[in-house]
């Protein structure tokens, strides 16, 4: 490269930096983002927001005793109850009575909050005086012999997929050999299973127990 070239070079160079300089110079950007897009101002204060207060939920808890005192439709109604009702309550009022039996000193469970439906108790787990969860159980026979109760149990565990066991669970044990079946963790699943496994194995009689409590 001659000298001549490099001169040129470094000449072209100095007017490219002196241009620049000069272009922000004397344009001014920010003039004309101003007039483009003017500053807002606020006029007034912004809004006071007043606190909002929250009423605590309200709990609700019904008992299927009391349903025929609170519904509606038992206070306007003026027929005579049909046979069917009276059996419907009678059976109410029975499983309620058992349920309370199988309870026994277990304590009520808490309210629901903001429940605006009825709360059904007996679709309600429940504790122990303890914490613990109570199951129920469906007793379906008891065996003097061991092998009786465990064909009873083999024929509910392999033909219908029930959760069948015994108890005493060995045949060294004294008896009777109880067949149950379970356990559930509410009083209406355990009345479901006792319908289901009435009409499986064909027996006409089955006992609601609590899970543990083989007397």
């Amino acid at each position: 490269m001659t000298p001549e070239l490099k001169q040129r070079l470094v000449g072209a160079a100095v007017l490219l930096f002196l241009a620049g300089l000069l272009w922000v110079l004397l344009f001014d950007f920010e003039a004309s983002e101003r007039e483009i897009s003017p500053p807002t101002v606020i006029a007034s204060p912004m809004p006071t927001i007043e606190a909002v207060v929250v009423e605590p939920a309200t709990p609700f808890y019904n008992d299927r005793s009391d349903d025929s005192v609170s519904s509606p439709s038992a206070k306007v109604s003026k027929v005579s109850p049909s046979v069917a009702a009276i059996d419907e309550l009678s059976n109410e009022k029975s499983s309620s009575a058992e349920l309370s039996d199988l309870l026994g000193n277990a304590p009520d469970p808490k309210p629901i909050a903001n429940k605006t439906r009825y709360v059904d108790q007996q679709d309600r787990p429940r504790l122990d005086a303890q914490g613990v969860p109570i199951a129920f159980v469906v007793q379906l026979g008891s065996f003097s012999r061991f092998d009786n109760a465990d064909k009873l149990r083999n024929q509910l565990v392999n033909d219908h997929q029930f959760k069948a066991y015994l108890e005493p669970k060995v045949e060294m044990a004294k008896g009777p050999y109880k067949v149950l079946v379970g356990p559930v963790l509410t009083y209406a699943e355990v009345e479901i299973l006792a319908a289901e496994l009435k009409k499986t194995a064909q027996v006409k009689e089955v006992i609601i127990k609590r899970f543990g409590d083989m007397q």
